[in-house]
C-alpha cells in the first residue's frame, strides 16, 4: 500500500460498527429519559416504535424473577404465581426453578434487567459484520426496529437466547475447549426455553467421534432431566400460551417455516409455510376471506450486488 492510500478494509470496518453503535446509542439515550424522570417522552419514543411501555421496566425478567420467588415460598408457580404483577405462571421449563434455590427474587428485577440488557447491546458487536453501506444501514434499521426495542424494554430471556447464539456461532469457529462451552450454553439454553436446542445442529462439522460424543451427552442430559422433571414439565407443556395474538402471546398460534436454498452467487430459491393470519390480517386484510390456516409460496430470487 502506497503513501495516502486508503486502507481497503477500513471503510468495512467502520460500517461494521455502525449498528451496534446505532442501538446503543438509543438504549442510552431512551434510559436517560426515564432516569431523569421524563417519562412522558419515553413513553412517547417506544410508542412511536409501536410498543405499549409497562408502568416499570424489565417487566419479563420480573415475570421470570416472580415465580423463582413463589417457588421458593412452596408455591405451585405452575398453577397459580402470586409474586408477579400479572399473575404469570411459569410457562418455562421447569429447569428454571433451580434459580429460586440461588435467591433469585423480584427485588434483582432492575440488576438482572440492566444486566441481560447491556449483555445483548455487547455482544450485539459481534455479530456478522456490515460489508457494505447498505448491509449496514439494513442491519441498523433491524436492531432499531419494535421487536428489539420491546425485548430490551420487557428484558425479556430471549435476549440470552441471542446471546448464546452468537457466543455458539463464533466459538464454533475455534478449536478445543472454546466450542464445547458454546455447545454447553446451548444445552443450558435449551433446558430452559427448548427451542435454543436447535443451535446444536452447528455439530454436524465435528469430527465423527467428537459428534457422536456431544450426541450422547445431549441424550444423556435429556434422559436425567426428563426422568427428573417428568411430571412437571408435561403441566408446563401445556402452560404454553395459546391466547389472542394481540398480546404476550403474539406467535404462539402463528408459527410458520421458510426454507431457502442459493443455486449460485446471484440465485437463490424461497419456498414458505406461513400462517394465513400473520401474512394476511396484520396486513389489514380479514381473516374471513379464508378457511386456510396456512398458505404455501415459492419465490425464485435473483440478485447483483453493484
Amino acid at each position: 500500500m502506497t503513501r495516502g492510500q486508503a486502507s481497503p478494509t477500513s471503510g468495512a470496518t467502520l460500517w461494521r460498527y455502525l449498528p451496534p453503535v446505532a442501538v446503543s446509542v438509543f438504549f442510552i439515550l431512551v434510559s436517560a429519559l426515564f432516569l431523569l424522570g421524563n417519562t412522558e417522552a419515553y413513553s412517547t419514543i417506544l410508542w412511536l416504535l409501536g410498543l405499549d411501555p409497562f408502568r416499570f421496566p424489565f417487566l419479563d425478567t420480573y415475570g421470570v424473577l416472580s415465580t423463582a420467588e413463589c417457588h421458593a415460598y412452596g408455591i405451585d408457580v405452575i398453577v397459580v404465581n402470586p409474586c408477579d404483577v400479572l399473575g404469570r405462571t411459569l410457562d418455562y421449563s421447569p429447569f428454571w426453578l433451580i434459580t429460586a434455590k440461588l435467591g433469585f427474587h423480584t427485588g434483582l428485577t432492575q440488576y438482572v434487567g440492566l444486566t441481560l440488557d447491556v449483555l445483548f447491546l455487547f455482544w450485539v458487536f459481534f455479530l456478522p459484520p456490515a460489508r457494505s453501506g447498505l448491509e449496514a444501514l439494513a442491519i441498523t434499521l433491524a436492531l432499531l426496529s419494535s421487536v428489539v426495542a420491546f425485548a430490551l424494554e420487557r428484558a425479556n430471556l430471549d435476549l440470552a437466547i441471542f446471546i448464546i447464539a452468537i457466543i455458539a456461532a463464533n466459538w464454533a469457529l475455534r478449536h478445543g475447549i472454546w466450542r464445547w462451552i458454546g455447545y454447553g450454553l446451548i444445552m443450558l439454553g435449551a433446558l430452559v426455553k427448548y427451542y435454543p436446542g436447535v443451535m446444536l445442529i452447528l455439530a454436524i462439522r465435528e469430527r465423527l467421534i467428537a459428534l457422536a460424543s456431544l450426541i450422547v451427552a445431549t441424550i444423556g442430559v435429556t434422559v436425567i432431566f426428563v426422568t427428573f422433571e417428568a411430571s412437571d414439565l408435561i403441566r408446563v407443556l401445556g402452560q404454553i400460551e395459546n391466547g389472542s395474538w394481540f398480546n404476550t402471546a403474539f406467535g404462539a398460534q402463528n408459527f410458520g417455516a421458510t426454507f431457502e436454498y442459493r443455486f449460485s452467487q446471484a440465485w437463490r430459491f424461497q419456498t414458505s409455510f406461513e400462517p394465513t393470519f400473520s401474512s394476511c390480517t396484520v396486513a389489514g386484510y380479514s381473516s374471513y376471506l379464508t378457511t386456510n390456516r396456512y398458505q404455501i409460496g415459492a419465490d425464485l430470487f435473483w440478485e447483483r450486488e453493484f
